[in-house]
């Protein structure tokens, strides 16, 4: 699982796809869905294709911080 480090106090949402989490910073949950589509491709590379042409509202995100 990805975390990364909090530029700017940005809120913390966990996206999931499938069995795949990674929890990312960002200022909407669509830039959330952006940031996390990048980092499971970067991490299943045979996947990309799939992942990137899924629609959005397949991936699952909940806002864990909101620490503005």
């Amino acid at each position: 699982m990805y975390e990364w480090k909090n530029p700017g106090r940005l809120p913390a949402y966990a996206v999931s796809l499938g069995h795949t989490r990674v929890i990312v910073h960002s200022a909407s949950p669509a830039e959330a869905v952006a940031e996390a589509r990048r980092l499971m491709c970067a991490d299943m590379p045979r996947m990309w294709d799939v992942i990137g042409a899924l629609e959005a509202d397949r991936f699952q995100v909940a806002l864990l911080s909101d620490d503005r």
